[in-house]
């Protein structure tokens, strides 16, 4: 009884250990982020906007020329620019239809995230 107590115990340990675990966790930098658009915080007071990623589900390149921020890198958010309109409108499609999307991952802007360079959606229309 107290064996089957342990590997119920070890079980549940594993499976709630690796739900905190994201892509972008133990990585410095990288190129480029391959996800699905799970929201966005589009600011219009401001001009500053977030496209949240799917910590769960996504991969990025192990190695690249961008520094990671501390908070792209916790929260999973990329910024950009709600001036930019094709952005917010490649990134609406993306969301409404569920597809996995290759985001370039730029450098440092106010705030402390990354900057969200380009968008190809869906990402396989870059070979990717």
């Amino acid at each position: 009884m107290k064996l089957i107590k342990i590997g119920l115990f070890a079980i549940l340990f594993f499976n709630v250990a690796n739900v905190h675990a994201g892509c972008l966790d133990g990585i410095s930098t990288t190129y480029a982020v391959v996800s699905r658009v799970l929201g966005l915080y589009v600011n219009p007071g401001t001009g500053n906007s977030y496209v949240v990623l799917d910590k769960e589900n996504c991969t990025a390149e192990p190695s690249g020329d961008r520094s990671l921020t501390s908070n792209t890198r916790n929260y999973h958010y990329l910024w950009f620019s709600n001036s930019d309109k094709v952005m917010i409108a490649t990134l609406l499609a993306a969301k409404a239809n569920e597809e996995i999307a290759y985001m370039r991952v730029g450098s440092e802007v106010s705030g402390g995230f990354n900057r969200l360079e380009f968008i190809a959606s869906p990402a396989s229309s870059i070979g990717r």
